[in-house]
């Protein structure tokens, strides 16, 4: 219990030697959502999305969300950041993922990356590990972990390492809301990146570490209706960076015969707002799903994936200074949802 003690009391005390130092970049707590169609516009759903996708990217937000998949996922992502008429014009993010489930679980593993040096959003270079570990505890109740590890460079040098942590709870239907769950996350426990970069608070040159340590997040998510094979839901979720700022994002979902996707997301920063450094444009994303057939090829075939889905998206919003941020994606779903309940047999008839 003591050994408890003191390691609170060492953790408390090194968090709050920085506590006035938070002023991270623009764009900055918003870094790993530059990396595909799916992040730009996942509205930070620590709740798993207004429809519950199943993609590999949901992990960066909370571990845990994936945790009753069950086909194994592969995703591809690359965004363009363009800021016209400015001394830098050219910024990039990308990701390649994979998720896969098994019988003890749910592992998912990505290489990330941002690289932007961009008047308006400068954030560096930057390229991230990640890997998770999620569990479904009962039907109704998942749980995650993370661990992220990268180095950034152009701008100094630096390093990063920490871990995340999640949970999901799924209400089922609650009045007219249907899959109703809420989620949360501790993100970041440990060390994130500290650039030479200019911060978002008006006359300071030198930015703080981010994303924001210890940053604490909850969110609900729910179908609103189901009509004739369309479907809509919501997200909402409040996070707080480093216990140093207050950040609201919230999303709306709409799809046909889960097929055809249209996303739109929003945010609030509460610190990027009052040091007059903000967006608070709309992210807009289409996706299209659509099914393929691959039983005559052998390898594929063996290992149960005949029939497969594949997922191309597309995403757009306008971010700090008018940068124009342009996303494309694709996720490969292999075989098909064990939707048979397991036969028990007691005796041999």
């Amino acid at each position: 219990m003591m050994k408890k003690i003191v390691f609170l009391t060492v953790l408390c005390v090194w968090e709050l030697s920085f506590a006035g130092a938070y002023n991270p970049p623009a764009g900055g707590e918003n870094l790993l959502r530059l990396v595909n169609p799916e992040m730009l516009t996942g509205a930070g759903s620590s709740a798993g999305g207004a429809l519950l996708g199943d993609s590999p990217s949901s992990v960066l937000i909370n571990p845990a969300v994936v945790a009753g998949d069950q086909r194994a996922v592969i995703d591809l992502g690359y965004t363009a950041l363009l800021e016209p008429n400015a001394e830098h014009t050219f910024g990039s993010g990308a990701r390649l993922g994979v998720l896969i489930p098994s019988r003890f679980g749910v592992f998912t593993g990505s290489l990330n990356g941002v690289f932007s040096s961009l008047d308006s959003m400068p954030l560096g270079n930057l390229i991230m590990i990640n890997g998770t570990f999620s569990k479904d505890v009962t039907e109704r109740l998942y749980v995650g972990a993370g661990l992220t590890g990268g180095f950034g460079f152009g701008y100094g040098n630096d390093w990063a390492l920490y871990i995340d942590l999640g949970a999901v709870y799924n209400f089922g239907t609650v009045g007219f809301m249907k899959n109703f769950r809420v989620g949360g996350a501790l993100s970041a426990i440990g060390k994130t990146f500290v650039m030479d970069l200019p911060g978002i608070a008006a006359g300071t040159s030198t930015s703080s570490f981010y994303p924001g340590m210890f940053t604490p997040r909850v969110g609900v998510a729910a179908h609103l209706f189901e009509a004739g094979g369309f479907r809509g839901g919501f997200s909402c979720d409040i996070s707080a960076p480093f216990f140093q700022n207050a950040v609201l994002d919230t999303g709306l979902q709409f799809d046909y015969a889960q097929i055809v996707k249209l996303t739109v997301s929003w945010q609030a920063n509460l610190r990027e707002i009052l040091e007059d450094n903000y967006n608070l444009m709309p992210a807009i994303s289409l996706s299209v799903k659509f099914g393929i057939d691959t039983q005559q090829n052998k390898f594929l075939a063996s290992k149960g994936w005949q029939k497969n889905d594949l997922s191309i998206s597309t995403a757009w919003q306008q971010l700090y200074g008018g940068v124009q941020a342009v996303s494309a994606g694709a996720a490969a779903y292999l075989g098909l949802k064990d939707t048979e309940a397991p036969v028990i047999q007691m005796w041999e008839e």
